[in-house]
């Protein structure tokens, strides 16, 4: 495991069978990331927080679901896309890795939407509308808007160099890789990790966006901002304290 705590200007590191260029799954972590590619896109005005994903999706009625709603999580859409295990070649361990954007807007089409919901289904088309609005792929929205501004050295679209072994009851299971990558597809350090959490309290323009209008963070009183993620290898969890400067990071 890896895990920092940062106070200000102050980043204390700890790891356990692991060290600086250890790299793990950050998982749904990757969630605000990806609603910071959004963010940033608003901020230059290449695409509206409201527009409808009709523009670039083919969502049948569900066009009109906007952006805001996929990355706040009230679209109405189910946790889980209804074809998630339809890919040829579905393999449990690693459940996303054959799951692409013809299988998503097939479900998308299909999709019955009730109450607002956790849904990593919707992160997977943000994802998926952001490389169409951005005419890139998603690896590259996420090295040009994130990775390389907030100096994630080692963050990347899936596994690389230095890849942890991640257990799952006590047994090593195989790593995650995303095909569709918007809900958590990123892999770096605890570095990059303690980076990410230093722009959250020293906020650019398109995190404070990003922060102000609830794009991808989870909010707990008081007045602290989180997200976690988890895979069967690998867990992980960031919190942040805005107003005290602080931050706690963990990667098992």
């Amino acid at each position: 495991m890896a895990a920092a705590v940062i106070d200000h200007d102050v980043v204390d590191e700890a790891y356990d069978l692991s060290h600086e260029l250890s790299r793990f799954e950050f998982n749904s972590i990757g969630k605000t990331m990806t609603a910071h590619v959004l963010a940033t896109l608003v901020l230059n005005g290449a695409v509206g927080l409201d527009d409808a994903i009709g523009q670039w999706l083919d969502a049948g009625t569900n066009g009109d679901i906007t952006l805001r709603q996929l990355a706040t999580h009230t679209s109405g859409l189910p946790r889980m896309a209804a074809n998630a295990a339809a890919g040829d070649g579905f393999d449990p361990a690693n459940p996303y890795a054959v799951y692409g954007a013809e299988l998503a807007e097939a479900a998308l089409r299909d999709a019955a939407r009730g109450e607002s919901a956790y849904s990593n289904f919707g992160l997977q088309l943000l994802g998926l509308a952001l490389e169409r609005i951005g005419g890139v792929s998603f690896n590259d929205l996420l090295r040009v808007h994130v990775f390389e501004p907030f100096g994630m050295a080692d963050a990347t679209v899936g596994p690389g160099p230095g890849q942890v072994q991640g257990y799952r009851l006590g047994k090593p299971t195989a790593g995650w890789s995303d095909l569709l990558a918007g809900p958590g597809g990123v892999n770096g350090t605890l570095r990059d990790l303690v980076a990410w959490a230093k722009a959250v309290l020293d906020p650019t323009p398109a995190m404070r966006f990003a922060l102000d209008n609830d794009l991808g963070w989870q909010s707990a009183e008081p007045g602290l901002l989180w997200h976690n993620g988890g895979s069967y290898g690998f867990h992980s969890a960031l919190v942040v304290d805005p107003a005290a400067g602080r931050a706690v990071v963990t990667l098992i």
